[in-house]
């Protein structure tokens, strides 16, 4: 094995192919409906394939050199067909919410079920492999339970106050992980806000080819969609924030929060979304976004909904350079052990649509708290036009207002380029 022999850039090169799988199928299946030609990773990564199709290794290895405060987590393991039983929710049921609400959503059937038995990071500094370490064993099962009961603790606005991980605060510090750094989870430990253990202030990368250098956005051109249901104040606030900081932005409120809206040609670089959504752990591409008239239920064929498996058909989400989805556990990847593998749920779509910078959040986020991101989020970005800088600052003035994690570490940025 690469890592046995200390061959950590060949080691990196398969792991970051790897993480790519889901994504490059993902982008091969749009092509395929679109009846065009798709380059995959090209126009994103800036590595040239080899004979087969596949990042050149050698490119990757140059590309790698150019590389500063990345973390790369890998997760190892091996899938086994299991029959999992979970209670089933009823479809019937009428959910009523008051937040910015995920609900999750499963059944009984047979599933491939993945387990671990090994976690990679692996830290790239000056562009140079600096450290890799490994956690497997007793320590890997330490570090599952000490993430999950910190996450059960933070996600609940009646715990909220939580410990970090002391493994992982313990392996950041080892491998001088530099206070700012981009991070690449991947499985289960995407769910996670790695900021807050780690210790840092982070933004996140699908995998290694898609890392590139921050680029400032030369307008800003908005389109938001806000409180289409009429039960989030927060959200109407956000609205008037957006509006003081970029007053000429296109904006729907309430009743006017229409799905066909979304689908019009507009000259706009991003879309802040802000309204209920669910996540759907059974099926991901369900997972749903709530424009006016939405139904607050598990249905599938609700036409003023916006599904995950329909992202790809609104050129509005595609190739913008930054998407808001703020609602709750918009960026949540998955809901139980079969789904835990891979990169799913809204994420997903919109980074196969070629979105530079999504903004998502883990859990269900405080409405007051929200609105004061946004608030800074809109300001530093009115003022700098780098999303990079705009989204660490307001998440720094967040945690400086609130202290708790629970209301400063709920967001996080995926970017790829």
């Amino acid at each position: 094995m690469d890592y046995q022999k200390r061959q950590y850039k060949e080691m990196l090169y398969y792991i970051s192919l790897n993480k790519s799988r889901m994504l490059l199928e993902e982008r091969l299946l749009l092509s395929q409906q679109h009846n065009k030609e798709d380059n995959l990773l090209s126009n994103m990564d800036g590595i040239e394939r080899d004979e087969s199709g596949l990042p050149d290794k050698q490119a990757f290895k140059n590309k790698l050199s150019t590389i500063n405060g990345f973390l790369d987590f890998y997760v190892n393991g091996h899938y086994t067909e299991e029959r999992i039983t979970v209670a089933k929710k009823s479809h019937d049921v009428t959910m009523s919410l008051n937040t910015r609400d995920f609900g999750i959503e499963s059944n009984n059937e047979t599933e491939e079920v993945f387990t671990e038995s090994d976690i990679f990071l692996t830290y790239i500094q000056q562009g140079n492999i600096s450290g890799v370490e490994k956690i497997s064993g007793e320590k890997l099962a330490s570090l599952k339970q000490e993430l999950n009961a910190s996450l059960s603790k933070i996600s609940d606005k009646y715990k909220r106050t939580s410990d970090p991980s002391h493994i992982l605060r313990s392996l950041s510090k080892k491998l001088n992980v530099s206070k700012q750094a981009t991070v690449s989870p991947d499985k289960w430990v995407a769910r996670h806000p790695l900021n807050f253990h780690l210790d840092i202030e982070s933004v996140r990368s699908v995998n290694l080819f898609t890392d590139a250098k921050e680029k400032s956005i030369k307008e800003i051109n908005l389109l938001g969609f806000f409180n289409p249901t009429l039960d989030l104040k927060g959200s109407d606030k956000e609205a008037a924030a957006i509006l003081s900081k970029v007053p000429d932005s296109i904006i729907y409120k309430k009743e006017a929060a229409l799905l066909t809206e979304l689908n019009k040609e507009r000259d706009i670089n991003i879309v802040h979304l802000s309204m209920h959504g669910w996540f759907n752990g059974d099926d991901p591409k369900y997972s749903k976004l709530l424009f006016a008239k939405g139904k607050k239920d598990f249905s599938k064929d609700d036409p003023y909904v916006l599904y995950a498996k329909d992202m790809s058909q609104y050129v509005t989400l595609k190739n913008k350079d930054l998407i808001f989805a703020a609602a709750c556990e918009t960026g949540k990847i998955s809901a139980d052990q079969q789904n835990e593998n891979e990169l799913m749920g809204i994420l997903r779509p919109l980074t196969a649509n070629r979105n530079k910078n999504i903004i998502l959040s883990l859990w269900k986020v405080n409405d007051n708290a929200t609105k004061d991101f946004v608030t800074w989020f809109y300001q530093d970005l009115a003022r700098s036009h780098v999303i990079k800088s705009a989204f660490l600052s307001a998440q720094i003035k967040t945690r400086d207002k609130y202290p708790d994690p629970y209301y400063w570490a709920a967001f996080y940025l995926s970017q790829a380029y």
